[in-house]
């Protein structure tokens, strides 16, 4: 579970089945209205409650009187059910948790013989799992700053190039502007070529994400909560010219191949490409006698001046070679003789952009 950002919400609503193994005859299932409006899970609830009895919602505030009750599920077999625990709600109806959610609850507070669960809970929501959770620990207090977030919005004319903000995982964010943001794409299209290799490019909101360091790209404002800073961050000059120069960034991009040499050639996984008349055709170095990459530290030059015949395993999942025949799907390791990938000529093939940056294609 990740405790830290469960949504708890305002209200609850609890649907109800009759089952002879509860303390009141009374099975509920709980499920909450959301920061947008929208109620989570509404068609599994509506196909699961009785319709003949009536279904109540509740404030979710803290409420004590919570008591454990008995296992339920853990049947054998392939379509055996998980394994729960019931929960008695002093608003006299039961429900179910994981286990992993009891064995969190037992480590913040005590169930006392008799009384149930000490201290008082709330209802929260790690994605579509329900979660009993203890107000005391630290989750909930982590938790509430998180759902306090969801309700929170950012409008279009608070956007400006250079502020800064704070998303919705609790993150601050650098905003860099709508700008191209390119992805690297790869189609098998017929049997004479491997790979053909594009770009995908469209216009994106850019951040750079100053917590994890990393580009945080939309496709709008929704998932922004708040504005941290209104002036123009320090950082936004180097930010944005690195963004420009990265691939994802780059206005113009192109394929270019770049000939390697027999001594610049690892056995570390990179991956290399010779041109037939079939097409260009991607390849790994293995050692075919054991079936293990090269280690970084062997000299793939003279390994394959001594080896010469030993095959290379091609590991492009479409490869295709002329003079191979009757390639299937459940057989895409295409071997050739090292000699013949050695008379194509060997390259790698890479990115270009406008500033003479490279970049792998894969």
């Amino acid at each position: 579970m990740s405790m830290n950002k469960l949504m708890i919400p305002n209200k609850i609503h609890v649907g109800f089945n009759k089952r002879n193994d509860t303390y009141t005859g009374m099975l509920g299932y709980v499920i909450y209205t959301d920061a947008k409006g929208v109620r989570r899970k509404e068609t599994s609830w509506n196909s699961w409650k009785d319709d003949k009895i009536e279904t109540q919602d509740f404030d979710n505030v803290p409420t004590s009187g919570f008591v454990l009750n008995k296992k339920v599920g853990g049947g054998r077999g392939w379509d055996g059910r998980a394994t729960y625990t019931r929960i008695y709600d002093p608003r006299n109806f039961e429900f179910e948790i994981t286990i992993p959610n009891l064995l969190f609850i037992l480590e913040e507070c005590s169930s006392i013989k008799g009384k149930g669960l000490e201290g008082e809970f709330v209802y929260a929501w790690d994605k579509a799992d329900l979660v009993l959770l203890p107000v005391t620990s630290q989750e909930y207090k982590l938790s509430s700053g998180h759902t306090a977030l969801q309700t929170q919005i950012v409008t279009k004319d608070k956007m400006k190039e250079g502020y800064t903000y704070l998303n919705k995982d609790g993150h601050k964010v650098l905003y860099l502007g709508r700008h191209i943001y390119n992805e690297r794409c790869a189609d098998h299209l017929n049997d004479s070529v491997d790979y053909t290799y594009y770009v995908k490019s469209k216009k994106k909101h850019i951040f750079v994400d100053l917590d994890d360091n990393r580009l945080w790209v939309q496709d709008g404002f929704t998932k922004l909560a708040s504005v941290v800073s209104s002036d123009v961050s320090p950082l936004y000059a180097d930010e944005f010219t690195k963004f420009k120069k990265s691939f994802e960034g780059s206005l113009t991009l192109n394929l270019k191949e770049v000939p390697v040499s027999l001594d610049e050639i690892n056995g570390d996984g990179s991956y290399y490409y010779y041109k037939s008349d079939a097409g260009i055709h991607g390849f790994y170095f293995y050692d075919r006698r054991s079936e293990e990459k090269l280690e970084s530290s062997i000299n793939a030059n003279k390994y394959l001046i001594n080896f010469e015949e030993v095959k290379v395993t091609h590991l492009s999942d479409r490869i295709r070679n002329s003079s191979y025949y009757g390639w299937n799907y459940n057989n895409n390791r295409v071997s050739t003789k090292i000699k013949d990938v050695i008379g194509y000529g060997i390259f790698k093939l890479v990115y270009v952009n406008e500033y003479n940056e490279e970049f792998k294609t894969r």
